[in-house]
């Protein structure tokens, strides 16, 4: 299952489910004094988001077929 972290700038970096809890309990934390979230993606790519750039953290329905625009 899949992830997606959106961020303010358009981007969205899709993760698993491991790094997703991860970065929602950092995120939501009052201890972690970072401004900064170092997250990995499904591709293994090591990501530092600034906190305040995140949008939104949702999941991702992978069955979801995109069609193509000609």
């Amino acid at each position: 299952m899949s992830h997606v972290i959106q961020l303010i700038n358009g981007f969205a970096i899709i993760v698993d489910d491991k790094q997703f809890n991860r970065c929602k309990r950092q995120f939501t934390s009052i201890f972690h004094f970072s401004k900064f979230i170092t997250v990995v993606d499904i591709h293994g790519h090591k990501i530092t988001v600034p906190k305040c750039h995140i949008l939104m953290l949702e999941y991702y329905n992978e069955k979801i077929k995109t069609q193509k625009v000609h």
